[in-house]
């Protein structure tokens, strides 16, 4: 949405908006929740510059410029199956968007399809994605009808992943922006309420160390910081974002939640 801040809210409350434009697939500028021509959004991006910004919905994938703070429509669409998870490359130049069956890389510099990466089954949902550091490799996870799920990495010069691992309902990932000297961390939400912290390593994927991101079930969000220095988790029961410090030194999350 666009809009102009009214009054500032109570302490802890976000600022209410005087104006508001809904964009996507449908016509109408309406922002009434409900309205018949709704669709559900699942994933969104901005490119690394802040000029693109992406979005998915019905299984449809939608790239937009920004005059100023108003998204306009670009031109490129690119269809798929199921939700359809987006991230840019850290350097800007590639689109890597997870489908259902598999994960497409899009060159920026010509709108051209990359390469087309493998996961185990042609009907796993793609859940998230993201790229390494580097931008040399793609890292997701899918989850099949039996909840049972992956964690893969993916060279971006070949279909097949390098290495992956089982983990159970994933529901979000996040990469480390940052590097370590062990490698890439990889943090996974899942369904127990728990956060995997994996290493992607020259040789493979190691750990996880198992974070408790909510007192309930169903950890549905994970977030590095920009330097890689904080690792944030939420989830359904409790109302509450935990923090740890990264390097993990502890499973106990830093105060206050």
């Amino acid at each position: 949405d666009t809009g102009s801040a009214g009054t500032t809210g109570a302490a802890g409350a976000p600022p209410a908006l005087v104006t508001c434009n809904e964009y996507y697939l449908h016509g109408s500028p309406s922002c009434t929740l409900g309205a018949s021509d709704d669709v559900e959004v699942d994933s969104l991006a901005f490119s690394p510059d802040g000029r693109l910004l992406v979005t998915t919905a019905s299984a449809t994938v939608k790239v937009w410029t920004l005059n100023g703070n108003m998204p306009v429509a670009e031109g490129h669409i690119l269809n798929g199956a199921g939700f359809g998870v987006v991230a840019f490359s850290p350097n800007g130049s590639l689109l890597a968007v997870g489908w259902k069956g598999n994960i497409e890389l899009w060159n920026l510099s010509n709108w051209t399809k990359q390469q087309t990466l493998t996961i185990s089954s042609s009907s796993n949902e793609v859940y998230d994605v993201g790229f390494s550091p580097d931008g040399q490799q793609v890292i997701s996870i899918d989850v099949n009808s039996q909840g049972i799920g992956n964690l893969y990495v993916h060279s971006i010069t070949t279909p097949q992943a390098l290495y992956s691992v089982v983990v159970t309902i994933p529901y979000a990932l996040s990469v480390s922006p940052v590097a370590t000297a062990t490698g890439v961390l990889a943090a996974v939400a899942d369904q127990s309420g728990t956060v995997g912290v994996y290493t992607v390593g020259s040789s493979g994927i190691t750990g996880p160390t198992t974070l408790a991101a909510t007192s309930g079930s169903a950890a549905y969000a994970v977030r590095f910081s920009p330097d890689g220095t904080v690792l944030a988790a939420g989830g359904a029961s409790d109302s509450l974002v935990h923090f740890w410090n990264v390097p993990l030194t502890s499973t106990t999350p830093v105060l206050p939640d």
